[in-house]
C-alpha cells in the first residue's frame, strides 16, 4: 500500500496544520509518513543568540530542548497512528556558515533567506529516491504562510521533487496559526511560480479532537501561540471551522 507523505519543517508543523487529514487518513487504513526536516541537533560549537536565548527560555525544555522536542513529536505521531522520519538538518536558529549564525534574531526568521543557506548542503540523507516516490500516493507540504524561512525552504523543496518527478501528487498545506491572517495566505500563494487551486479535507468532531489531542503533546510550543492547552483548543475549533459541526483543512496544488 502507497503511502501519503507529510514535510514538516519542524517537530509540530505538519499536526498543528494537518493532524485532522492525518486522522482521518489513518482511520480509512491508509499509510502516513511525516518526514521533519529540521529534526538535526544543536551543533556542539553552536553560539548562543538572541533568538536562541529567548525561544530557549520560553520553551522550559532543559538544556538539550532537541531531545525534548522529538519526544513530544513521537507522542503526537503516536497518538494519530503515523510513521515518522527524521533528517538531520539543524532548525534555522541553529544553521550557521563558518562559525556565523545565519539567523540570530527572531525578525531573521521571517526575512529573506540567507543566500548560503541551500537546503541541498544541510542534507546529509534526501528519501527521495525513485522506489521512495513510487511507493507516496501523495506529498504534502506547507505554503509558506506566514514567510517563515524553513517553511519557504521545505516548499521550495517539494517545489523541485514536483518538478523531478512530475507524477508525484504535491499538495500544500495551509499553514496553521500564520494562516489565521488572510493576507498572509494571499502572499504566500502570490510568491509562486504556477498557479495553484485550493481543495479542502472535511473534518468531523472525531478528526477535530484528535489534531486537539495530538498538539496538545507539544507542551514546549503551546505557549509560544497559546496562554494554555485549553486555549489552543478554543482557537483550533474556530480556526477549522467552516459551519456548526464542520471543520475543514485547505490545501493548495498546481492547477
Amino acid at each position: 500500500m502507497s503511502r501519503h507523505v507529510f514535510l514538516s519543517p519542524h517537530f509540530d508543523d505538519a499536526i498543528f496544520s494537518c493532524g485532522g487529514t492525518i486522522h482521518q487518513l489513518r482511520q480509512r487504513g491508509q499509510r502516513v509518513l511525516i518526514i521533519t526536516v529540521m529534526g538535526g541537533d544543536v551543533p556542539s560549537d553552536f553560539p548562543h543568540t538572541p533568538i536562541t536565548q529567548e525561544l530557549h527560555a520560553r520553551w522550559q525544555a532543559g538544556h538539550d530542548p532537541i531531545a525534548r522536542r522529538r519526544r513530544e513529536d513521537e507522542e503526537a505521531a503516536r497518538k494519530l497512528g503515523a510513521e515518522l522520519l527524521r533528517l538531520a538538518v539543524p532548525d534555522c536558529i541553529y544553521r550557521a556558515v563558518n562559525g556565523a549564525p545565519l539567523y540570530p534574531t527572531e525578525a531573521a526568521l521571517w526575512g529573506e533567506i540567507h543566500p548560503l543557506d541551500r537546503l541541498e548542503d544541510w542534507l546529509r540523507d534526501d528519501p527521495f529516491t525513485d522506489a521512495f516516490v513510487a511507493d507516496t500516493q501523495a506529498l504534502y507540504a506547507p505554503l509558506g504562510v506566514g514567510q517563515h524561512v524553513d517553511h519557504r525552504l521545505v516548499r521550495s523543496w517539494a517545489v523541485a521533487l514536483q518538478a523531478r518527478y512530475p507524477a508525484l501528487h504535491v499538495q500544500f498545506y495551509t499553514d496553521f496559526p500564520y494562516m489565521k491572517d488572510s493576507t498572509k495566505i494571499i502572499e504566500a500563494i502570490n510568491t509562486f511560480d504556477m498557479v495553484v487551486q485550493p481543495r479542502w479535507v472535511y473534518l468531523d468532531e472525531h478528526d477535530l479532537s484528535a489534531k486537539v489531542d495530538a498538539m496538545a503533546c507539544y507542551e514546549s510550543q503551546i505557549s509560544s501561540f497559546w496562554a494554555d492547552k485549553e486555549a489552543m483548543k478554543r482557537d483550533v475549533q474556530l480556526s477549522f471551522r467552516i459551519k456548526t459541526e464542520l471543520w475543514g483543512e485547505r490545501y493548495w496544488a498546481r492547477a
